[in-house]
């Protein structure tokens, strides 16, 4: 079946829309998550493939695949491994349900990658979920209040409080940035004012990472392009106007957080503060007890070097509490859970193939677009490192919008 690149079918709509909204905590609670996702993409599903827009999927998909069978590989070997835990003491099966999703997102992720108009629809669809989920929860946030205080007084009841929903807004903004200026004139500024307010809530939430990766994925733009002047011989007005901004932003998202006397950036202040005066804290928190992120990723790696085959087993959430991971860093925990051989070292297989076709990417194209990509990759793995970012929305959506796929014939738009 071909189809019009420019048309969108409503049925394969409904499917990204159903993932999306994984990311907002506010909007899937109320049908249970992954559970009742389960429900919403087998009847999605029926209207898919008994239609022929399930041939169209296949046929972009069937091709893609073949030439990306080592992610999938590494994901269905990192799933074996969460498997086998379960064999070994653990049982958090709501973590199993969101693992097991893994190759039903990228099937999905690979077709998007391959046509443009619905990579773009996709992305587009995280961004309205993640303001509709602030916009549903998040009005009391501001100079005053933090999100992650409204969190700890609710007895972290209040889902939109989590570190993850923050995490997600802050790795993935420079895709959210090169979206946006893709679209018509209207539609463009109607995007960027509301990723101002993402950014304007962001700095607000009270968690100093994800502000952190937000700023780090503007270093690493501005650093490639700095790369791109520094090796042409022709000056590129356009990369010494993006070097200035994001020095800009960068100065002016530091000075506004160490000089900030509003009492809802406090938390994210002292954090800062810690940091540089302390890098070895690793910017902990004034409750902590001086734990340090970088002696609880000790602790797993530890834990992993103890049984570095297959790992520790337990479960991968909460296994922390039962002395076998520090409990703050994906990498570190997979192996001290899982080991090199027990899907651990499959995760660590699958990052590198991440950065190494989104390196690629960018070599041959140098566009915005795949800059904002790469940078937003190196982000995740940073995200995975100090905390344990490498799982739920933040992984669906990672498999889903990233462009660490091999592309074919198939792909439109840039």
């Amino acid at each position: 079946m071909t189809r019009d690149n420019h048309t969108i079918s409503w049925r394969l709509a409904l499917i990204i829309i159903a993932i999306t909204s994984l990311v907002s905590p506010y909007i899937s609670k109320i049908y249970r998550g992954y559970v009742g996702l389960t429900i919403f993409l087998l009847v999605i599903g029926m209207f898919v493939f008994l239609s022929p827009v399930g041939n169209y999927f296949t046929a972009i998909v069937g091709p893609a695949y073949r030439k990306n069978k080592a992610v999938f590989i590494s994901i269905i070997w990192f799933i074996a491994g969460i498997l086998v835990t379960y064999l070994r003491g653990a049982n958090d099966i709501s973590y199993l349900i969101q693992v097991l999703y893994l190759p039903l997102v990228f099937l999905i992720g690979i077709f998007l990658s391959q046509n443009y108009h619905y990579r773009s629809f996709a992305i587009i669809s995280i961004i309205a979920f993640c303001f509709l989920n602030i916009i549903s929860t998040g009005s009391a946030i501001d100079s005053t209040t933090s999100a992650r205080d409204l969190y700890e007084e609710s007895n972290k009841g209040l889902i939109y409080g989590t570190s993850g929903f923050w995490g997600l807004i802050g790795i993935f903004f420079p895709l959210f940035i090169a979206e946006s200026m893709k679209q018509p004139k209207i539609f463009r500024w109607g995007l960027i004012t509301i990723l101002l307010f993402l950014a304007y809530k962001l700095l607000f939430s009270g968690f100093a990472t994800p502000i952190g990766l937000l700023i780090t994925n503007l270093l690493i733009i501005g650093i490639i392009y700095l790369f791109f002047v520094l090796r042409s011989t022709i000056i590129s007005p356009r990369a010494i106007l993006i070097i200035l901004i994001v020095l800009g932003v960068v100065f002016f998202l530091f000075s506004t957080i160490l000089k900030s006397e509003y009492s809802g950036m406090d938390d994210v202040k002292y954090r800062f503060t810690n940091f540089i005066e302390d890098p070895a804290s690793g910017g902990y928190s004034k409750g902590s007890g001086g734990i340090s992120r970088f002696k609880l990723i000790k602790f797993s790696w530890d834990s992993f070097v103890n049984k570095p085959l297959f790992g520790n087993g337990g479960n991968i959430r909460s296994s922390m509490y039962e002395g076998i991971n520090g409990g703050h860093s994906s990498s570190f925990d997979f192996l001290a859970v899982l080991g090199i051989a027990g899907g651990g070292g499959a995760f660590l297989f699958f990052v590198w193939l991440s950065v190494r076709n989104a390196y690629r990417n960018l070599r041959n194209s140098k566009s915005f677009s795949d800059i904002c990509n790469f940078a937003m990759v190196v982000t995740f793995i940073i995200g995975g490192i100090l905390n344990p970012y490498w799982q739920g929305p933040i992984l669906v959506t990672y498999l889903l919008v990233a462009n660490i796929y091999q592309s074919q014939v198939f792909q439109t738009g840039s």
